[in-house]
């Protein structure tokens, strides 16, 4: 699921494939040598880093967290290797700020709690194995609403 709010100010572009960020000849292999298929181009008026917000909370989905977070992570790697900035800012949060268990039992420590997040480009929201008990908990749903009311994009993978 993905819930957008439209904002001007914020245009983004993504190409899926192997190609060269300045060509529009997909005919032909990548002009750059690079580890990833996935160009993501993002720009602001300010050149700043778009805050990406990713929940944690109890039982969550370690793949459905950790794979989102690996992608920005390595979009930012790939970006300073090319000799440009970082796209993204990627902010860990919990509902209250404390660490989590995920299911499985990796604890993790977020970087801060979720209501710091006050204007955030995208908040992604993970899944879980037991979903029905995680959309009981009015803690976390409470959460992603006003995650979502602070966010450009809300995305969710898997049972997020």
């Amino acid at each position: 699921m993905v819930h957008r709010r439209l904002a001007a100010t914020r245009p983004a572009t993504a190409v899926i494939g192997p190609t060269d960020s300045n060509s529009t000849d997909r005919s032909q292999p990548p002009a750059r040598n690079s580890t990833c298929d996935m160009i993501y181009t993002m720009t602001t008026p300010t050149n700043e880093p778009h805050l990406v917000a990713l929940l944690m909370f109890e039982d969550m989905d370690l793949l459905d967290f950790g794979g989102p977070y690996e992608v920005l992570l390595t979009a930012n790697r790939l970006a300073e290797r090319d000799g440009g900035q970082p796209p993204f800012r990627v902010l860990t949060v919990s509902p209250d700020g404390g660490p989590v268990t995920a299911y499985g039992g990796v604890g993790l420590q977020p970087h801060g709690r979720a209501d710091q997040v006050t204007d955030a480009a995208a908040v992604v929201i993970p899944g879980a194995i037991a979903i029905d008990r995680v959309c009981a908990d009015p803690q976390i749903t409470t959460t992603v609403a006003q995650l979502a009311d602070t966010a450009e994009i809300t995305t969710s993978i898997c049972t997020g």
